[in-house]
């Protein structure tokens, strides 16, 4: 809890001397993921350890760094470093993939009409017109299952949180160790830690899913609605949505990136 509470400290007093870079950052992945779709989601992986040698930068000095340092993914190490992201994104994608299996099974064993059964569809029509959900029981087991379906994949990516930063450290020999091995080696002794603080916010995160989900799942019956009925209010739960999505992207995610460059500051001994 106390380096949640170091990281937002730290976060909010150098706040401008992250977020521009972070921004420009995105900026640049999504118009190269835009304009190449799938080739380009592999070409902006070098940011992200541009992205990570701002942070330890500011975290270390607390100064500035400069724009420049935001390419240092593409000038440095190039393939290689798009070589242990990938296999790091890889590893991830084939832990989500049996995590939706487990997910699958589960709900067959729960019970194999759940997700298409009357009574659910009735009740999603009832939140879509009254936003209520009185089905709650079937809710909560749904999200439970979700989150026990996950744990592969949200333990996969843990082991590999550090690999962006030792990529980005001056210190770290790609030639001599491999940054894969010795992410999960670092972070041995600190797992329970780092699951915990990676767990708050995964549930934040969860949330801004849920409710992409619910507004992409729910506009056919929205545009129906006008159509036939009138207007039909969005209601509280769709409005505090849309709300928390600047508040994602300009401190929450920043705060994440920042519990992690703290971590690593604090193990980057070991390498």
């Amino acid at each position: 809890m106390s380096l949640l509470l170091h990281a937002l400290g730290f976060t909010l007093k150098h706040y401008f001397k992250l977020i521009p870079l972070i921004l420009l950052a995105s900026i640049f992945m999504m118009a190269i993921t835009a304009f190449v779709p799938i080739v380009g989601f592999i070409l902006v992986l070098p940011f992200w350890v541009g992205v990570a040698y701002i942070t330890t930068y500011v975290a270390l000095t607390e100064k500035t760094a400069g724009i420049n340092n935001l390419f240092i993914g593409f000038n440095q190490n190039f393939f290689t470093n798009i070589l242990f992201l990938f296999l790091a994104q890889l590893i991830a994608a084939l832990s989500f993939l049996l995590s939706c299996l487990l997910f699958y099974l589960m709900m067959r064993y729960v019970d194999d009409r759940f997700l298409m059964s009357t009574e659910l569809f009735r009740n999603i029509l009832n939140l879509i017109k009254y936003q209520e959900f009185y089905y709650i029981d079937g809710l909560i087991l749904l999200a439970g299952l979700i989150l026990l379906a996950l744990l592969p994949y949200f333990i996969i990516t843990m082991l590999f949180s550090m690999v962006p930063y030792l990529l980005a450290d001056p210190k770290f020999d790609q030639r001599k160790q491999n940054p894969l091995l010795t992410s999960i080696r670092m972070l041995k002794g600190h797992y329970i830690k780092l699951f915990f603080l990676r767990f708050i916010f995964i549930l934040w995160y969860a949330w801004l899913y849920i409710g992409l989900i619910y507004a992409a799942f729910c506009a056919p019956f929205w545009l129906v609605a006008n159509v036939m009925i009138g207007p039909i209010n969005l209601g509280g739960f769709i409005t505090i949505w849309l709300w928390s999505l600047p508040l994602s992207f300009f401190l929450i995610t920043p705060w994440y990136r920042m519990v992690h460059t703290l971590l690593f500051v604090e193990l980057r001994t070991q390498i």
